[in-house]
């Protein structure tokens, strides 16, 4: 083989477009054009409500920063006041001017590996590469979902005053009332109640799927259809009051229970013991001894409540960061069988919200994280105030049902 054909060669090797698998060559941005073309029913959904609105400002801002894990975007709000009466005789009032702020933003990174084996390749004579693809999509469409869910209930979970005004303003608790199922006229009040004049802007819901049946066997919810060949079909997606339905069966339920110190003064096999610590979680008791009877609970109740939260147009900033090397493979010919990683880094951020990297260990944050209210807190204006609640259009109504 002559030098300028091994210099070729290389060359192709050192693409950034190509890499090597199994001997091969693997074209990395085939494969990326072909993975972006699955369909991703729950996160498109989300984008084409415009729940998700693009924001090119945090993919500028988090690529230009040194480590590109964090940064703060400014925000403009909007005039406000009255203007004074122009009759020859009333001066002019304080000129007025934009309000700016500062908005805490986050690059979210997320990795997995997906393997096949030539067994199954050999048995089923299928392109191992479309099938991984086809379900990975799916598979990330969830996983990012479940992050968009966390995300949600960090920002109820503020505890700064500013925080527990707006998660109490945008929270319609029905829970104690008598009719504390979801009924005709539940969404409105909710909306309502959180952004007065604005509430026409929310467009998806997402509940649980007792919610959900609840709304259905009620018949509150539309059944959205399309012509085909000039034939009315159903497809498989609903709305209630004309917002979207996301059935989220994760984090759209809380379990209360409460717990007595018990009676008993001998051990009840037939019981379950619990123990109590000093931050007032209960732990049930492995071993139970009788020495230690007069520190056990017993659990006296147990009830689920049901959360469903309302977006609207625009309510979460939302870009796609991307990695270095998205997709990637490798051969572990000993076990007969490749392997694809993938990684993925995305920013989603609600609107008027800000992200305070306050409680986090590493450069990206975990789910836990983002669902902790430390890390976050309203926008902050510049002059001390802070960004109207009733512009941040998410909402949540808490229920039996």
């Amino acid at each position: 083989m002559n030098n300028k054909f091994k210099l070729n060669i290389q060359r192709f090797a050192e693409s950034e477009d190509v890499g090597i698998f199994n001997d091969k060559y693997f074209n990395k941005k085939a494969f990326g054009a072909y993975y972006d073309t699955i369909p991703q029913e729950r996160l498109n959904l989300l984008i084409k409500s415009g729940v998700l609105q693009p924001n090119r400002r945090i993919k500028n801002l988090l690529k230009s920063q040194t480590g590109s894990e964090y940064g703060i975007i400014p925000m403009i709000g909007r005039l406000k006041g009255k203007p004074v009466n122009y009759d020859g005789v009333t001066k002019y009032d304080k000129a007025k001017t934009l309000n700016t702020y500062k908005q805490g933003v986050v690059a979210i990174g997320r990795k997995d590996k997906f393997f096949e084996d030539d067994f199954t390749f050999d048995m089923t004579n299928k392109d191992f590469m479309n099938d991984i693809a086809a379900q990975t999509s799916d598979y990330w469409d969830t996983a990012w979902e479940d992050v968009l869910m966390q995300i949600i209930k960090g920002i109820f979970s503020i505890t700064t005053k500013k925080g527990l005004e707006f998660a109490n303003k945008h929270t319609y608790d029905i829970t104690s009332e008598t009719n504390n199922t979801i009924s005709e006229e539940t969404q409105n009040i909710a909306l309502q109640r959180a952004c007065g004049d604005r509430r026409r802007i929310f467009k998806l819901s997402v509940m649980n799927s007792m919610v959900a049946s609840n709304l259905e066997n009620k018949k509150l919810i539309t059944n959205l259809k399309f012509t085909e060949n000039g034939i009315e079909r159903d497809l498989n997606m609903y709305t209630w009051n004309g917002k979207i339905i996301v059935e989220y069966d994760d984090i759209t339920y809380e379990t209360i229970d409460t717990y007595a110190k018990t009676t008993d003064t001998a051990l009840n096999n037939t019981k379950t013991y619990f123990v109590k610590d000093n931050d007032g979680n209960y732990s049930e008791v492995e071993e139970p001894k009788v020495a230690d009877i007069g520190n056990y609970y017993e659990l006296t109740s147990s009830v689920t409540n049901y959360i469903t939260y309302v977006l609207g147009k625009g309510a979460i900033d939302y870009e796609d960061l991307g990695a270095k090397v998205p997709h990637e493979i490798d051969r572990d010919a000993d076990n007969d069988r490749n392997y694809l990683y993938q990684r993925q880094r995305k920013s989603f951020m609600p609107h008027g919200m800000s992200y305070l990297m306050a409680n986090q260990v590493t450069d990206s944050p975990t789910d836990e994280e983002l669902a902790d209210g430390a890390n976050w807190d309203i926008v902050k204006g510049t002059d001390g105030s802070y960004y109207n609640h009733r512009e941040i259009a998410i909402a949540r109504i808490i229920s039996k049902g």
